[in-house]
């Protein structure tokens, strides 16, 4: 079954806790205007772009995607000559229909949910998407750390995120995110926790999980050949120091190898 026709989506937010849930939907039918999720695209591109890096090998998927975003977003694409050559500008949000693929395979956006189909109400600010999420959940001294982590690990791919954060008094308390960065076939999962500081600073602890499809000597070979190996943690895991507070474990998995990157900023 064609992918366009068949895709698995799934996210949604339910304060004070998530409830990530999984919902068939068939695109082969018209496009409905309700939503259910929000795209912030972090930096500028066209739906002609998105199109082409989701759907590689159809002009058919290419086609039906571009016109499920258009038909949702009609301030945007009303009157276009080329739905897939309007530009789009970094910070831009577009609704994504219900059932419409997450996109999950570029880098070019950030999805994160809306409630009720409504855009979020991000602030005017210069933050990241991130960042603003977060400005809008009540955090305001981690703002600029949020943005640091997220330049630093690579946040500005295509990225499906999870906030979890207090329901109340949220700028004085610690939270964390849960992300999936996508980078083309393979993805990565990154937890970063943060917490102010009594110096109204605000302190991270990052990890990136990646799986590799080589084995973890050819990985420290061409992934790894700067940093310094300083041995094993016990038995089965590889300990490297990559430099700038960064140590990376290394372990077999399977026929390949499972990489986790962990930081302090």
């Amino acid at each position: 079954m064609r992918f366009i026709k068949k895709i698995l989506w799934g996210m949604a937010f339910l304060a004070p806790g998530f409830l990530c849930s999984s919902v068939w939907a068939d695109l082969s039918q018209k496009a409905e205007p309700a939503t259910s999720s929000v795209m912030v695209l972090l930096r500028t591109t066209t739906l002609n772009a998105i199109a082409r890096a989701l759907y590689p090998g159809s002009a058919t998927d290419r086609e039906a995607y571009r016109a499920a975003i258009a038909q949702a977003n009609p301030e945007t694409f009303s009157g276009a000559k080329s739905l897939g050559s309007v530009p789009l500008a970094a910070g831009q949000q577009l609704l994504l229909p219900a059932g419409l693929s997450v996109p999950s395979k570029i880098a070019t956006t950030v999805v994160v949910h809306a409630r009720g189909g409504s855009k979020v109400p991000f602030d005017s600010t210069q933050l990241g998407a991130l960042a603003k999420e977060a400005a809008r959940r009540g955090i305001k001294t981690c703002l600029q750390k949020v943005d640091q982590v997220s330049a630093l690990s690579g946040n500005g791919g295509v990225v499906g995120v999870m906030f979890f954060n207090a329901s109340q008094d949220q700028d004085r308390k610690l939270f964390s995110t849960s992300v999936e960065l996508a980078d083309g076939e393979q993805s990565s999962y990154a937890s970063t926790t943060y917490a102010p500081t009594v110096d109204e600073g605000c302190g991270a602890l990052h990890e990136a999980v990646t799986w590799h499809p080589e084995i973890c000597a050819n990985l420290v070979v061409r992934s790894f050949s700067q940093a310094k190996v300083i041995g094993m943690l016990m038995k089965n895991i590889q300990v490297l120091d990559a430099g700038s507070g960064t140590t990376v474990f290394l372990m077999s998995a399977g026929k390949g190898c499972v990489s986790i990157r962990k930081a302090v900023y």
